[in-house]
């Protein structure tokens, strides 16, 4: 077969293949287009030819757009005519005008379109062709979306079509620009927490979004729409207390509305534990959660046995606060005190919880694994260990983001000056000053926004300094080291550039009112501080003393860490100046680059000049060829001179004959006449003779001049041409010799240089990164001892008191703590910045402990008060789980007993034939509808409930036996087949009888004995008690009393292996399956994979469950499912999604998980 035979016949199918993805984008197009001109290369190099010369003859086809375009395709023309007939069925028509009304259309069109094409790619293809639906969809529109249609279909480029989709969206971004959707910031009246409880005040904020924007706060609208969604958590987290937003840490941005506000909600459990979180106002200035004046009685009274009583007023001259004195509640100890005008008993709820102590104590033997989770209800452990976490859990959670989530280097340059605010074109270049592509970017100083993606991203680079690019200017990105151009030519802003600067600006403001900076935190103390008290708190003037001399020692030391700090600066100013050395060998090296450059330059200009000598020769030709024409046209010109001179000489003669004979006789005149016109006559014949004599004789000369020029300057034009090419290779030979000699000998030194300034460069590195290292361990040592010395003075300082109240009437020693507490924030703020410049977010204390114990102190005293609203709604976790526990063991033993057949009637026992095989046991012909979940199930779905259980290998005398591993059996029991195949020295008989135990499926199970079984397990001889029974479908099954003889189970599902006590023992039921080829999962779509499973041959045609493996996800946005699904050749089906906006590429032969 010949080339172009080949080629004939592969250029249909590629032009058919092009045609068949013109609906996918450019880089897939391209794609594919570099993949057909590999096998064209392939193609040319089977045939042996220059792939130079045939790439051009025959390149790979394009597919003409005229083509394209004429016809649809055939899965085209089927996807129109769906859609088509289904418009005003699944595909509705818009009957609401406003901006919500065409978001929900839009949501509603997406699920239309993916049910109508059925997978992604097609719902692609479907979006596009619906585009032309769009005058159909809105035809009861009065107006309004039409003419936002026509708008955006004249802003449109004509050269792109947009899709339906993507059409509606365009609408509702310009209704959103004429203020159809409320604006940021519109409100005139803001909300303000005000000492409000935080779930009150969050309904309350909740209802004004609603009412503002038409959103709730939680709806997955205001969640894609980021920037509304940043500007009302925003004004949420401004309207809190001050001491709320201080203590809890600012949540990611990413977050859930309900994680976002739960955070606070925790914040405010801790600040306020005895306060409602849908109550009354919180009064303000108030520390303790409870009024001064209130009267309520304590949580914790009835621990107490002597009256508590409020502390003296204080005489402080500096604190006039109104004295108040209030007698003993007598209510507090009602429970303690019982008297003989009281003698009901006041431990009714503790009787209840007794009594419910009791009735889990009597079931121990069935309920011990539950009692020994209860352990909140031992309340002194509990309180000692609510008292540790509520001291050091505020230490803890005094920490504030320094840097926002959202344009961290914006923030940290400080400068939104509109000086240096400017829109410039950028572009990447894959060669050197050659332009990729050019876009619009916003610059912020030494900061760059790109505002092509949905939301801002922002990029710190700096000015380059090459200025071999001509009019673009270069910039390095600091994050991917890159290089770029910059056109300067300056863009003019528009009102959205300018939104972009005012919202950085504004969400940076609101930011630092949020989170106190670093700056502004107090680096150095007075000496001595007034710390004057009254005489009724002389015991605190100790510990306030010294706390002072414990200031004034940490003031020294803090001095003693800026100073090192200031030698950690001259260290970095050292390597700023080794750095601008090394700049300065960069500019040398290219200043040595740039004279090469010119050296090749010059060589460039004389063989310019060679080529111009040459075209000068060419003119010289040119020339004669030019005096040639010059003197045709200049004998033309004398032939013409003649002419004039005739007739200007019979003009003359006819002026002198009117002078001369103007007075003469008329017949003279006659005969003058008569004379002259025949001498006119022969002088003009006498002339024409001359004329005609004279362009004889002319022509002839031309002819001769012009053959004899043209010779000669043929000769001289061939032998100078001549001379002039030989010139001219001799040049450019030498020419060329000179630039590799001297580009070779400028590599050679280039080289030398960069191996020894690198090998210099890399001796200096170690050094100083090893001085460095050293110094930033003695810093971080002795910082941290500084700080720990701190942690033990505040803990000193904060020892709890020996009674159950906290007091706070004592303003000074809250000072006190406070100042310590800024100190400690400072140290551990200053510690950070000796860290790496990596920054770690640092765990936030988790509340649960505390949150548990207040909702059961709450709860106690709801009971107590009769609040039985309340009390339902405070139920703590654990109770809930207990009820629900108890609940579910008496509705499944009570359902269980509702098909249960009575012993005594016989009726309904089978009567089997003699030619009938009768079975092991009597099954129940009523069975259960529904045997796992929460609802009906089929039965092939219960099998494979059951066979899904993990299941091991264990030797009984050198024999393997398949074990099944089932952790909610009371019993181990062994099949009965099994065992009469075992030697009599593997088991002890120790009874016999006959019994039936329940299985989990509600069947009974005949029991006809029990053995002691010896088996190794790991190389280790292990005995336990087993049940004989035929009517298991196992050879063993190991229960709880087995397990619990050998040791804590643990299941390791993607592992593929259990930890039984010390020992780890690999699955026996489990088998990996691995992806057949690469695979490209497309950004937000949903892909099923076919993988096959290894070593499962038996599994053929069965269903199974599938066990994912996490670590193949990555960092990825993938979406896995545990689903059951049948068996085909080897290989199963497995839904994955991607909701990342990347595609993601999965390599051939990667372990996705197990079957089971």
């Amino acid at each position: 077969m010949h080339f172009t035979t080949a080629y004939d016949i592969m250029k249909p199918q590629w032009i058919a293949e092009q045609q068949q993805n013109s609906h996918l984008d450019a880089n897939h197009q391209q794609h594919i287009k570099d993949k057909q001109r590999g096998k064209l290369q392939q193609l040319i190099h089977q045939f042996n030819l220059p792939p130079d010369v045939y790439l051009i003859q025959f390149p790979v086809p394009i597919l003409n757009d005229a083509a394209s375009t004429n016809e649809l395709l055939p899965i085209e023309d089927k996807l129109d005519e769906t859609f088509r007939k289904e418009i005003g069925r699944i595909i509705p028509l818009l009957r609401e005008s406003s901006i919500q009304g065409i978001e929900k259309y839009i949501s509603t069109l997406e699920a239309a379109l993916f049910s109508l094409a059925k997978n992604s790619t097609r719902q692609v293809t479907l979006d596009r062709l619906a585009f032309y639906y769009i005058p159909a969809l809105i035809v009861n529109d009065r107006g309004l979306i039409k003419s936002y249609y026509n708008q955006f279909m004249s802003n449109r480029s004509l050269t792109d079509t947009p899709s339906l989709l993507e059409t509606f969206r365009g609408i509702v971004l310009l209704m959103e620009a004429d203020g159809h959707r409320a604006c940021f910031g519109s409100s005139l009246k803001l909300l303000r927490q005000n000492n409000l409880s935080i779930g009150t005040y969050s309904m309350n904020f909740e209802n004004y979004v609603l009412r503002t924007d038409g959103m709730r706060m939680d709806s997955a609208a205001m969640l894609f729409n980021v920037p509304l969604n940043n500007d009302r958590r925003r004004l949420f987290v401004n309207g809190l207390d001050s001491n709320l937003r201080i203590i809890v840490q600012q949540p990611a941005h990413d977050s859930t509305w309900h994680a976002f506000k739960q955070s606070y909600f925790d914040g405010f459990t801790r600040l306020y534990p005895n306060v409602l979180i849908f109550g009354k106002t919180i009064p303000p200035n108030s520390i303790h959660p409870t009024p001064r004046n209130s009267f309520r009685s304590s949580p914790y009274a009835h621990h107490n046995s002597k009256p508590i009583y409020r502390s003296k007023p204080t005489h402080n001259t500096h604190n006039h606060i109104k004295p108040f004195n209030p007698k003993p509640d007598k209510r507090l100890n009602k429970h303690n005190n019982t008297t003989k005008n009281n003698p009901r008993k006041p431990t009714k709820f503790v009787n209840t919880i007794n009594h419910v102590y009791k009735e889990l104590k009597r079931q121990s033997n069935l309920l011990s694994s539950l009692t020994s989770k209860l352990n909140l209800f031992d309340l002194p452990h509990t309180l000692t260990i609510v008292t540790s976490f509520t001291l050091i859990t505020p230490i803890l959670s005094w920490q504030c983001q320094q840097s926002p989530p959202f344009f961290p280097h914006s923030y940290h340059q400080f400068d939104y000056r509109l000086s240096t605010f400017k829109k410039l074109n950028i572009s990447l270049m894959n060669e050197l000053c050659i332009a990729v592509g050019f876009r619009p970017a916003l610059f912020i100083g030494d900061v760059i926004l790109d505002v092509d993606p949905p939301f801002p991203i922002e990029t710190q680079v700096a000015l380059f300094g090459f200025s071999e690019c001509g009019a673009y200017s270069t910039y390095q990105n600091h994050t991917s080291q890159d290089i770029f151009l910059v056109d300067p030519t300056y863009q003019v802003l528009t009102d959205n550039d300018y939104s972009y600067l005012l919202n950085i600006y504004a969400y940076h403001y609101s930011f630092n009112h949020s989170c106190s900076s670093l700056w502004k935190l107090p680096l150095s103390y007075p000496e001595s501080l007034v710390t004057q008290h009254g005489n009724n708190i002389k015991e605190l003037q100790s510990s306030i003393s010294e706390s002072d001399a414990a200031k004034h020692n940490l003031t020294q030391q803090l001095n003693e860490a800026q100073v090192l700090y200031q030698q950690r600066d001259k260290e970095l100013t050292n390597l700023l100046s080794f750095n601008q050395e090394l700049q300065a060998e960069k500019t040398t090296l290219s200043n040595t680059l740039r004279s090469t450059q010119d050296d090749l330059r010059d060589k460039t200009e004389q063989l310019i000049e060679a080529k111009e000598e040459t075209e000068h020769v060419r003119k010289l030709q040119d020339g004669s060829q030019n005096a040639m024409n010059a003197y045709r046209s200049t004998t033309q010109k004398e032939v013409t001179d003649l002419k004039q001179q005739h007739d200007d000489a019979l003009a003359l003669l006819r002026t002198s004959f009117n002078n001369e004979h103007a007075i003469a006789v008329q017949a003279a005149i006659t005969h003058e006449q008569t004379k002259c016109a025949i001498q006119k006559k022969n002088d003009l014949a006498e002339w024409q003779r001359g004329i005609d004599r004279l362009e004889k004789d002319h022509a002839n000369a031309i002819k001769l001049v012009t053959l004899d020029e043209q010779n000669k300057c043929i000769k001289q034009r061939n032998s100078d041409s001549n001379n002039w090419k030989k010139e001219a290779d001799q040049i450019v030979k030498e020419h060329t010799e000179a630039v590799n000699s001297a580009i070779l000998n400028e590599q050679n030194k280039c080289n030398d240089q960069r191996i020894s300034d690198s090998s210099k460069w890399k001796k200096e590195y170690t050094r100083l990164e090893a001085d460095f290292k050293l110094s930033f361990e003695n810093e971080r040592a002795r910082l941290q001892s500084i700080f720990d010395k701190q942690l033990e003075s505040l803990k000193t300082s904060l020892q709890c008191p020996t009674s159950d109240t906290m007091e706070v009437d004592n303003q000074s020693l809250l000072f006190t703590v406070t100042q310590q507490a800024q100190e400690i924030l400072s140290l551990k703020q200053l510690l950070a910045m000796k860290h790496e410049p990596v920054a770690v977010q640092p765990d936030q204390p988790s509340p649960d402990l505390c949150r548990s114990y207040n909702d059961f102190v709450t709860f106690i005293e709801n009971l107590k008060n009769l609040n039985i609203n309340d009390a339902f709604l405070s139920v703590p976790k654990s109770i809930v789980s207990l009820i629900t526990f108890i609940s579910t063991l008496i509705g499944s033993h009570l359902f269980h007993n509702r098909y249960k057949f009575p012993t005594h009637n016989n009726n309904l026992v089978p009567h089997f034939t003699p030619t009938q095989v009768l079975p092991n046991y009597i099954r129940p012909q009523i069975t259960p509808q529904w045997k796992f979940g929460d609802g009906p199930k089929p039965a092939i779905i219960n099998s494979i409930i059951h066979e899904a259980l993990p299941k091991i290998l264990i030797y009984i005398y050198n024999i393997p036996v398949l074990s099944l591993i089932d952790t909610g059996a009371s019993l181990n029991i062994i099949n009965s087949n099994l065992l009469k195949s075992l030697p009599s020295s593997c088991f002890t008989k120790i009874n016999s009888f006959s019994l039936k135990a329940k299985s989990a499926n509600g069947t009974n199970i005949h029991i006809d004995g029990s053995i002691i079984l010896n088996f190794s397990i790991a190389d280790i001889s292990t005995q336990i008690t087993c049940h004989i029974s035929p009517d298991i479908s196992h050879d063993l099954i190991l229960g709880k009393p087995g397990l619990s003889t050998m040791g804590d189970l643990t299941i390791f599902w993607t592992n593929d292996y259990i930890l039984l006590g010390t020992h780890k023992l690999p699955l026996a039921n489990t088998f990996r399956f691995l992806l057949n080829d690469d695979t490209t999962l497309n950004a937000e779509s949903t892909n099923i994979l076919s993988p096959r499973i290894h070593n499962a041959t038996h599994l053929d045609r069965s269903d199974v469950f599938t066990i994912i493996n996490p670590s193949f996800k990555g960092s990825n946005h993938l979406i896995t499912y545990s689903q059951v699904n049948p068996i085909f050749n080897q290989q199963i089906n497995l839904i994955i999604d991607n909701r990342g906006s990347n595609p993601v590429t999965l390599k051939k032969n990667i372990f996705l998980g197990h079957v089971a």
